[in-house]
């Protein structure tokens, strides 16, 4: 994919979006470790993930016809990274398949929807998998 426009900063891009939802109290205490996430027994996964709070930009790049909604661009905060994907908290909702755009610190992502879970005070928690990985430019 050839890219030619300039991209804004990641600074840039977290000054231009908002926040807007709020952390569940009950979340807090995990969003502060780090380190490899336990497995359980007879879980399908093959990559570990690891746990990490970080600030990204979420972009829905396609919405479902059906729900005829207008996404916002917003400030999401990653919980987790895999190989193959990741987790985040979020003030929307998204729905299996949809295509997202993250801007992390370190690169952008284009991913795929694949679970989507209220967690409670405006807060969804939302799972992804990886299609296309850029590092940033700038």
């Amino acid at each position: 994919m050839l890219r030619t426009a300039i991209e804004p900063t990641f600074e840039e891009l977290l000054d231009q979006h908002p926040q807007l939802f709020a952390v569940p109290d009950h979340l807090l205490p995990d969003l502060e470790s780090r380190g490899e996430l336990p497995r359980w027994e007879g879980a399908p996964r093959v990559a570990p993930r690891f746990r990490c709070s970080g600030l990204s930009i979420v972009e829905c790049l396609d919405t479902p016809q059906v729900l005829a909604i207008w996404q916002p661009t917003l400030r999401s905060l990653v919980k987790d990274v895999s190989r193959s994907g990741m987790s985040f908290l979020n003030g929307c909702q998204y729905y299996p398949d949809q295509k997202l755009k993250i801007s992390l610190p370190i690169a952008t992502a284009v991913v795929r929807v694949a679970r989507c879970k209220f967690l409670g005070q405006n807060c969804f928690e939302t799972g992804v998998k990886t299609v296309e990985y850029y590092p940033r430019t700038t």
